[in-house]
């Protein structure tokens, strides 16, 4: 997105703005926003990224205190919250022909946790066991539903997640981490959620790459904050046998720009069983 072009510029309050952040005691709309971006995710952590334009006061009302490194922070639109976690870096920026800005950046609560982990050994542990203690050990919620794979012994170190999603795939179960929570099943863990895809507008490409054995990956845009978020089901419908179906999101990105919000979804697809129910 040009840096040169600030969203809501001139509205005086940042009504056309779409966003409002909130940490500690404060909740504030940016009056001059360049930029703000919100990735989301069951295989990696969530970020945030909101850049301003580095010019007092920054929100409305004459607020011009930003957030530090280390801030508790939620990024929300006028009907939901679209981010939580903690800001990591507050960036100055300046660019010749650009106006100075001010980028705040923050990343799910987890990820600091991640790093810098002591050695724990773990002896005569399930599988489920021990995602649980990972999962409460980074202050996620475990939510567990496999059967009891018995693990003589586990040594980790470094990066938790990392040996859970090796040991994931090893034992050919579903690992994700999305909002807060830990799961691991059988089958892919899904939301409840489901939504209904067909051609035309607000849906802006769809494209569908047919992977080894029957599994489909879809990558979607729509034009808008579109509904799906990861873990939600989407039923493609009406753009032929090789595209339709049922998809789980992994991925959502949302974007705003001076035109509005922009929604970019990653999905694979599931499978029914004779009940009805969705596996992988």
């Amino acid at each position: 997105m040009p840096r040169g072009r600030s969203i809501g510029d001139g509205d005086g309050q940042g009504a056309g703005v779409g966003i409002t952040l909130r940490w500690h005691d404060r909740e504030v709309v940016p009056v001059a926003l360049l930029e703000c971006r919100i990735l989301l995710g069951i295989d990696r952590p969530d970020l945030a990224v909101v850049r301003l334009v580095d010019r007092e006061p920054y929100f409305s009302g004459g607020e011009s205190v930003l957030p530090r490194p280390g801030d508790p922070i939620v990024v929300s639109s006028p009907v939901e919250d679209l981010f939580r976690g903690i800001v990591e870096t507050l960036r100055f920026e300046e660019e010749a022909g650009l106006e100075p800005a001010v980028a705040i950046e923050a990343c799910a609560a987890y990820q600091a946790l991640r790093e810098g982990r002591r050695e724990r050994r773990h002896v005569d542990v399930s599988l489920g066991e021990l995602a649980s203690r990972i999962a409460l050990d980074l202050g996620l919620e475990p939510h567990i539903e496999c059967r009891p794979r018995r693990l003589p012994e586990v040594r980790v170190e470094g990066d938790p997640l990392k040996l859970l999603r090796r040991l994931a795939v090893e034992h050919r179960v579903s690992l994700s981490v999305c909002g807060g929570r830990l799961y691991l099943g059988e089958r892919p863990a899904l939301s409840g959620r489901r939504h209904v895809v067909r051609r035309g507008d607000p849906l802006t490409s769809l494209s569908v790459e047919h992977a080894s054995g029957a599994r489909r990956q879809a990558s979607l845009s729509f034009r808008g904050r579109a509904a799906p978020r990861p873990l939600d089901a989407i039923a493609l419908d009406g753009f032929g046998d090789d595209r339709d179906g049922l998809y789980r999101v992994e991925r959502c990105r949302l974007d705003l720009e001076p035109s509005g919000w922009r929604t970019g979804i990653e999905a694979s697809s599931l499978a029914s069983d004779a009940r009805g129910g969705p596996e992988g």
